[in-house]
């Protein structure tokens, strides 16, 4: 596979939709874990955020291995075990808290560990992908790149939309749009290497791939 250079979707500092909760504070959770069965809860939802998850419990926060287990989103807060949640279910969370649970910001927390952006996701392209079909994409990938541009600085003009979610407002949605980088430049592709070599360390990779770009 090869990449469309110059698009990502990535955060830095925060992200504010992919979250782990918990029902205590970060600095009392390997003593929680360990008094209630070692389990934390991972949305079906995002294999790479689950990833992520894994890689700063043991890099970053040097907290022992769970029993990690697999639920249907929006299902983590059933129990006191600790959750991962993506999207829209996990930006709710972080606008209103569940009383008494705590919410810790999985791109801030890779941040404050390495410096770097992290890359949730990238544009893939198969290597065997037909002249023609190359053609098409091109011109796809420009015109996104294009919006990209345009987009800037309009996030007051797009929350105005009536069709997006009455349960936040626009100056959350905003706050939020502006978390999220969708360039892909140096640091964004530093960051993708770092985390498949720690994926890798982890047996979530059998090896790290390189990174090669889409050309026609």
């Amino acid at each position: 596979y090869d990449l469309l250079p110059g698009l990502s979707i990535s955060a830095r500092s925060e992200v504010q939709s992919v979250l782990l909760v918990s029902p205590v504070p970060l600095d009392e959770l390997p003593g929680h874990l360990a008094g209630h069965g070692r389990t934390v809860s991972l949305t079906s939802a995002s294999a790479t955020s689950a990833a992520l998850l894994k890689v700063l419990f043991r890099f970053a926060w040097n907290i022992p291995d769970p029993q990690w287990r697999t639920v249907p989103p929006g299902t983590g807060s059933k129990g006191c075990a600790p959750f991962l949640e993506i999207g829209d279910l996990a930006l709710r969370l972080r606008l209103t808290p569940p009383p008494g649970w705590h919410v810790i910001d999985l791109a801030g927390a890779w941040e404050s560990m390495t410096g770097l952006p992290f890359v949730f996701g990238v544009w893939i392209v198969r290597r065997e992908l037909p002249s023609a079909s190359r053609m098409v994409l091109k011109r796809l990938a420009a015109r996104l790149l294009a919006f990209k541009e345009l987009a800037r600085g309009r996030e007051a003009e797009l929350a105005r939309s009536p069709e997006l979610p009455e349960w936040i407002r626009p100056e959350a949605l905003i706050a939020y749009w502006k978390t999220i980088d969708y360039d892909l430049g140096p640091e964004h592709q530093a960051s993708l290497i770092l985390f498949g070599h720690l994926c890798r360390s982890l047996g979530l990779l059998a090896a790290v791939p390189g990174l090669s770009w889409f050309r026609t």
